[in-house]
């Protein structure tokens, strides 16, 4: 990793143009003079966005030259340590890799018979063995069905996914992608690096109540029975043993976590895919989790808390720092969900500060997503209220398990 070197930056100028001015000059510094950057991440909240001509994202495209740029529109950005929750905001995210190898790509959907098709697909992903990765994803909500993406990925046994939708829109179109100078409407963009060590972190902010519970019945989404009872009446007899702190936690929303890892003897925050739960008024007596499910799944009820959030996100990042050998971490990009910052934890800076005192502030860049993407479980996933981070080492190297 000698040899690499990352920028971050950000500027809340009301005028595109001297936003840009100062993003620029601040990745010109951090990356060292004459250095021309080989990767580029950048997140724009969309009041800048220019509806006539260039905008920031070509505006800094063309003034630092990259090799490769991606980025998307945000409600919300982070560089500098700060999480910058009202617009008008700009962040980037540079990085000199002399020894990457870099494949881009924009990826689209269509209608066929079977249901929806993606185009543009990588083809480097369809290779025997597949490439190691990581692969960065940026979509749109409204027009990329990105679980679909994540599927197929998942099923070629392909590169860790981590990334985020773009956010700052309410409806089809609001949204935009970068890709180099263009500015995109629909679709996914993203990079898959190789040549490169990384490692990610996942924190999904949810505790785990109530007992360990057994799918006995299922199809697809549609749990019909858990540990051997109608579904919905173990959840409610679940729910009524809860003690009073745990209910009070409950009745702000409950969810399912599915265990990822059935060997393990006991299971702890980060153990769990955590997915949405609904208990419907049908007389089947069934309950939906949004996920695919099989009969002999493990799954135990969850609920988002601020101090766990706070905890994993701390235990995620101490274990990264554990597993490096001599080395640190020197930049990365971070997607957490616009229901974190101050909405979670009161203030904002959290997930940003967090990184910065693990790590010694690096250059760290990112958004706040409508959906954040990354791996648990040895699969990449679309995930909620979790900040989901792809961090570079330095030096070192980075001990196995």
């Amino acid at each position: 990793m000698s040899g690499n070197r990352f920028a971050a930056a950000a500027s809340t100028r009301p005028h595109a143009g001297r936003a840009v001015e100062e993003v620029v000059a601040a990745i010109r510094r951090g990356l060292g003079e004459g250095v021309r950057p080989t990767l580029m991440a950048v997140f724009v909240s969309p009041d800048l966005l220019n509806p006539v001509g260039d905008g920031p994202s070509a505006l800094i495209h063309d003034a630092l030259s990259p090799d490769y740029l991606i980025g998307c529109t945000a409600e919300a950005v982070i560089a500098d340590g700060r999480e910058i929750e009202q617009p008008p905001a700009i962040s980037a995210w540079a990085a000199f890799l002399p020894e990457a190898s870099i494949t881009s790509f924009h990826v689209t959907a269509h209608r066929v018979e079977e249901g929806i098709g993606i185009d543009g697909w990588p083809p480097d992903l369809d290779a025997d063995p597949p490439p190691a990765g990581p692969m960065i994803v940026l979509s749109d909500p409204f027009s990329f069905p990105t679980d679909l993406m994540l599927n197929e990925i998942n099923r070629r046994k392909a590169p860790t996914v981590v990334g985020g939708l773009a956010s700052g829109g309410m409806q089809a179109g609001d949204h935009r992608l970068f890709f180099g100078r263009e500015e995109l409407e629909a679709g996914a963009v993203g990079v898959l690096l190789s040549g490169v060590e990384t490692v990610t972190a996942v924190s999904q902010g949810c505790a785990p109540i109530g007992p360990e519970m057994t799918v006995t019945d299922a199809d697809g989404p549609v749990v019909s029975e858990l540990a051997g009872r109608p579904a919905r009446e173990k959840l409610n007899e679940v729910i009524a043993e809860l003690d009073e702190e745990e209910r009070q936690l409950a009745d702000e929303g409950i969810l399912a976590g599915i265990v990822v890892d059935e060997n393990r003897a006991d299971y702890g925050t980060g153990d769990f895919l955590v997915r949405a739960l609904r208990a419907g008024e049908s007389e089947d007596g069934t309950i939906m989790i949004g996920e695919r499910m099989r009969i002999g799944q493990v799954v135990q009820l969850q609920v988002r808390d601020e101090q766990t959030a706070r905890d994993e996100l701390r235990d995620r990042l101490a274990d990264i720092r554990e597993g490096l050998a001599g080395g640190d971490i020197a930049g990365g990009l971070m997607f957490t969900c616009n229901g974190r910052g101050s909405q979670l934890f009161g203030e904002p800076g959290h997930d940003a500060e967090a990184v910065g005192s693990a790590f010694g502030d690096p250059a760290v860049a990112g958004f706040f997503a409508n959906g954040e993407i990354g791996p648990v479980g040895g699969a990449s996933h679309l995930h909620g209220y979790t900040a989901s981070m792809l961090l570079f080492t330095d030096s070192g190297e980075t001990k196995s398990g």
